[in-house]
């Protein structure tokens, strides 16, 4: 007769349900933020880890941007912004595209950032959320203290981050999606539906709290004589480069 071991079948049945939520996200939530976090918690869950993070990776610019996390101090979270530095953790993370584990950040050479030996971090997973061979950000999960993980716990994580990772995409086309509906093709300012559905809001908090709302309104002088002379291409570009410097200003 074979013995079932009770707490590895609760650990399996606790992972497999983190891989059901999951799940379930992929085809129910659309809001980013909320797939993240709900995404960083199941994950948590499944390896029992008391801390983690979720940050999306820009390949142009090699940056990484802290979306979501739990149980980190606010100094350590602060830092929402970083740059990909050669030979660091992050770096070698994205260089092997695969689950990165580190028994102990003691007797890791490469585990130098100052916050993070601050933190007291001792142990950690970190996984690669890669679709279509492209890497969309890192799945960081930590302990303070030093760990051995579990074979089985990381296989149910690895599947857990593929469902993740659809989940993420699925979540940031419809973010495009709704981008593109209320902003203005050329310029890439909000349009005037948008303008309407922000002005009632605003008109709204302002008599609810009884403060003062003001509107700027301004023209560009003789842009249709502009576009008569130089041609309407001439003119987006006039139109173009006011939008970069609203952007930039406001």
């Amino acid at each position: 007769m074979k013995v079932v071991d009770g707490s590895k079948l609760v650990a399996q049945v606790q992972g497999l349900k983190g891989i059901l939520n999951v799940a379930q996200i992929v085809v129910s939530s659309l809001e980013l933020d909320e797939v993240l976090q709900n995404i960083l918690h199941s994950a948590m869950s499944v390896m029992d880890m008391p801390a983690g993070s979720v940050a999306l990776y820009d390949a142009n610019t090699y940056q990484l941007e802290l979306r979501a996390h739990a149980g980190l101090s606010d100094k350590f979270v602060a830092l929402d912004r970083w740059r990909v530095k050669p030979g660091g953790l992050t770096y070698k993370i994205l260089e092997r595209g695969e689950v990165f584990i580190v028994d102990d950040t003691a007797s890791a050479d490469f585990f130098t950032n100052p916050l993070a030996i601050e933190e007291g971090i001792r142990s950690l997973i970190a996984v690669p959320l890669k679709i279509h061979k492209r890497t969309i950000g890192v799945l960081y999960l930590d302990d303070f203290k030093p760990r051995e993980f579990d074979g089985e716990k990381l296989e149910l994580l690895s599947v857990l981050s593929s469902f993740a990772t659809m989940s993420i995409d699925h979540a940031r086309l419809h973010e495009r999606t709704l981008q593109l509906a209320c902003t203005d093709g050329l310029t890439g300012l909000y349009n005037h539906r948008q303008f309407k559905k922000t002005f009632n809001e605003e008109v709204a908090r302002a008599n609810r709290y009884s403060k003062p709302l003001s509107i700027i309104l301004f023209d560009v002088d003789d842009f249709k004589k502009f576009n008569d002379t130089y041609g309407h291409p001439n003119g987006d570009i006039v139109l173009q480069e006011m939008a970069i410097m609203l952007k930039e200003l406001l």
